[in-house]
């Protein structure tokens, strides 16, 4: 393999495992082969380094002291309704801290491989909770600790969790009235999918997983009085099963290893999967008896993994575009709320899921305002102009930001300072003195320049223009 191959190699590889890296970073690793970058990658991202932002306690105040409210239609005063609005808004500033967090991690973190899987898992077992964001941080923290480890163990973690105990209702699962939510999810969205069970599966396996609560503090707790210990037929076996016997029958079916393998496929590699190599990655899985490090490099050490069908084909998330765009330019936000803000636009909120199946990515993530919106959005900031938007208070609904037109900003932009900074010399740091137009839209774009772009690329610009343009060509939307 030549070095140019292997540069190209780890240029995909950053790309989909990480948020991209920077030039100099790349001629560093370029003597590196794939097989050892992937190794390394995978045992720096299995360093466990939890988010600490809330404590327990100041949220169970907040929670307590709500509780202490009467509740809206229950001849609540106007006092006391604001109050409960105003501690409202202090729950969803613990979540905003905790988005913060872990984006800046994302951006200016040494360890953006562990990030990407946490990411990958938060989508794959999504749970929202507005109502106590400690619990929420929790359920991250069990998401990175066990990115790279033992499937099963991460499974029944989550399962678990305070978080998804309460989003999927049960709590309210006790002997006598099952409540079927968490074992339906289980089966159809983390584990199997659909047609690899029935809905008698269903109704017996709640029952296996009745009395799992948590206590006020969030840990687990066994409650054997609400726990229906009567025989349970489940996947056509008969005995006085627990949840983690049910969790157990799961992942004894070789279709749980093709399942997670095929959405790890689709998250890192193409949204079409190739089930060839879906089954290749699901043999290996479950061989491995579900350790997610072969799973992982496996499918990084395939020669298909860095095949032109496979190369410059998936759009970025907002999350990724955002992160990506931010470290390739050393982009400094002199109010981390812009963050949350450009999430809330784009239409990608992390801690805050639309529903249990999670993002749906792939072509959802742009339509034209959207495009329109990522365009302008890294046009201003690498301007270093007023990033102008606003977005709607609650980041599921659609059409979220309102972005003035261009006619009316184009100049008052160029006027007003803007909250964010650029850094150029980093950028610029490492490039040779000769590197020409073709030469950064090679190391920039992931995909070839359309004919348009071509076109632009040939009209006479200083280098920085160069950039801006690119950067806010469609190309740049693919990784």
């Amino acid at each position: 393999m030549t070095n140019t191959e292997n540069t190209s190699k780890i240029k995909h590889l950053y790309e989909r495992a990480c948020f991209g890296l920077s030039y100099t970073e790349l001629q560093k690793l370029s003597s590196t082969g794939i097989n050892q970058l992937v190794d390394n990658m995978i045992a720096k991202a299995k360093i466990d380094e939890p988010i600490t932002v809330l404590k327990a306690g100041q949220i169970k105040a907040l929670i307590l002291k709500d509780a202490e409210i009467p509740k809206i239609g229950s001849g609540i005063g106007e006092d006391q309704l604001k109050m409960r609005k105003e501690l409202l808004k202090n729950l969803k500033s613990n979540l905003k801290l905790m988005n913060i967090e872990w984006i800046s991690r994302m951006i200016y973190g040494d360890n953006p491989f562990r990030e990407k899987m946490t990411m990958f898992w938060s989508n794959h077992f999504a749970c929202r909770d507005e109502k106590n964001p400690y619990f929420v941080q929790e359920l991250n923290n069990i998401h990175r600790k066990y990115a790279l480890g033992d499937f099963r163990t991460l499974l029944i973690a989550v399962s678990k969790s305070a978080a998804m105990l309460d989003f999927l209702n049960n709590q309210q699962n006790v002997k006598g009235s099952p409540n079927e939510n968490f074992a339906r999810e289980l089966m159809e969205l983390f584990t199997l999918g659909r047609g690899n069970y029935t809905e008698d599966d269903i109704k017996q396996s709640a029952r296996a997983f009745t009395g799992w609560k948590h206590d006020e503090n969030g840990d687990f707790q066994f409650r054997k009085k609400f726990h229906d210990d009567g025989a349970k037929t489940f996947f056509g076996k008969t005995g006085n099963f627990g949840g983690e016997d049910i969790i157990d029958m799961i992942l004894q079916k070789p279709e749980a290893a093709r399942f997670i393998s095929r959405k790890l496929y689709k998250f890192f590699v193409n949204d079409t999967p190739n089930e060839t190599h879906v089954n290749e990655l699901a043999d290996a899985f479950f061989k491995s008896n579900y350790d997610i490090a072969t799973l992982v490099r496996r499918m990084f050490t395939s020669d298909w993994f860095y095949a032109d069908e496979n190369t410059g084909n998936k759009i970025k998330s907002p999350v990724e575009f955002i992160v990506g765009f931010s470290k390739q330019f050393g982009v400094t936000y002199q109010n981390p709320d812009l963050l949350v803000k450009l999430q809330d636009g784009l239409g990608q909120t992390l801690f805050y899921p639309p529903n249990v199946a999670g993002w749906a990515g792939g072509r959802n993530w742009i339509d034209g305002s959207s495009l329109f919106l990522r365009i302008k959005i890294t046009t201003q900031i690498l301007k270093n102009s007023a990033v102008n938007f606003k977005a709607k208070v609650d980041p599921n609904d659609q059409n979220l930001v309102a972005v003035k037109g261009a006619d009316e900003s184009e100049k008052e932009d160029d006027d007003k300072k803007g909250d964010t900074n650029v850094n150029w010399d980093k950028f610029f740091q490492g490039f040779p003195s000769g590197f020409s137009t073709d030469d950064f839209a090679s190391f920039l774009l992931q995909c070839p320049a359309s004919a348009q772009l071509k076109a632009q690329l040939k009209e006479k610009a200083d280098k920085k223009t160069i950039i801006i343009r690119l950067i806010g060509s469609p190309e740049f939307q693919l990784c």
